[in-house]
């Protein structure tokens, strides 16, 4: 929704939990984790820093999310092994971006074959009358 709004994005994977980040005022970046309902008027480099972890636990004690997922929510931008921060534009699976542009193909595609199928059974049973 973001990059079709034309609002740059990008993905960020930490440790098998996804996020955005979008460039929306000024050029400052925001990030948005939708799975939890919150969005930080910062990146996910800052919020990984310590003195950003009282801040993520207000906002979700004020959404009555448990101590414990509260725990595993923090500690999750703690990590930094497997953190993945794409480019701009780029899709999170090379896969997913594979099918997406198959289907860009598909939406023009198979109408046509489909209306070249049906003109050549149309062009088959004019031709078996005459």
């Amino acid at each position: 929704l973001a990059e079709t709004s034309q609002i740059p994005c990008r993905f960020v994977g930490l440790s098998g939990h996804v996020v955005l980040e979008m460039q929306l005022e000024l050029g400052a970046w925001w990030t948005v984790d939708v799975d939890y309902g919150i969005v930080y008027p910062t990146t996910v480099e800052q919020l990984a820093h310590p003195s950003s972890e009282a801040w993520m636990r207000d906002e979700l004690l004020s959404r009555d999310y448990a101590p414990a997922v509260i725990e595993r929510y923090v500690s999750i931008f703690r990590t930094h092994d497997d953190n993945l921060v794409l480019p701009v534009g780029r899709s999170l699976s090379p896969r997913l971006e594979m099918l997406e542009q198959a289907c860009r193909w598909g939406v023009w595609g198979l109408p046509l074959a489909l209306l070249s199928l049906g003109g050549g059974l149309i062009a088959t049973r004019i031709a078996r009358r005459s």
